[in-house]
């Protein structure tokens, strides 16, 4: 049972780590956002050092997907 645990507690922690930000917004259906491909690309014109809990290592496409209809 301790073992059982122990692994549900792993992967629980390593879930939460890897997880998508439930909150972020999401990239407006436009040719400039479906043409990003690389985090370079974001920070062309959205400014890191204005964002909290960002870094310039994140992918910004994980969490920050084009969502198309309303």
């Amino acid at each position: 049972m301790k073992k059982l645990t122990l692994v549900f507690i792993t992967l629980l922690l390593a879930g939460c780590i890897v997880r998508m930000g439930a909150f972020a917004p999401h990239r407006p259906d436009t040719a400039d956002h479906r043409g990003v491909t690389q985090n370079a690309q974001c920070l062309e014109c959205h400014k890191i050092d204005k964002m909290s809990d960002h870094k310039p290592d994140d992918n910004c496409m994980r969490c920050h997907r084009i969502v198309k209809g309303v």
